[in-house]
């Protein structure tokens, strides 16, 4: 099945929103890259992140054995708390 972006309907591969874009992870030659939009913002103890813009990081990933839960799973739930922080708190009129 082929998951589908919500706000255009493409599949999410060919989708060029800027959700789509901003959420799916960089695939290039050698490595595929997750990146985290203000990446910047957050701690990043273990140095795994990559970047100097002002706010992208990207954790690149060579081999699936790179992956280690210990450094990617704190920075993704820093990540997931900081979206639900910049979530309004109260329904617009």
């Amino acid at each position: 099945m082929i998951e589908r972006c919500a706000e255009t309907g493409l599949p999410i591969p060919e989708c060029s929103c800027a959700t789509c874009l901003r959420e799916r992870p960089e695939t290039l030659k050698r490595d595929v890259k997750l990146v985290i939009h203000k990446g910047a913002l957050l701690a990043d103890p273990h140095g795994a992140m990559e970047g100097t813009g002002r706010y992208r990081r990207a954790i690149p990933f060579r081999t699936p054995e790179e992956i280690d839960p210990d450094v990617v799973a704190p920075i993704l739930r820093q990540a997931a708390d900081r979206q639900t922080e910049l979530l309004p708190t109260e329904p617009r009129s």
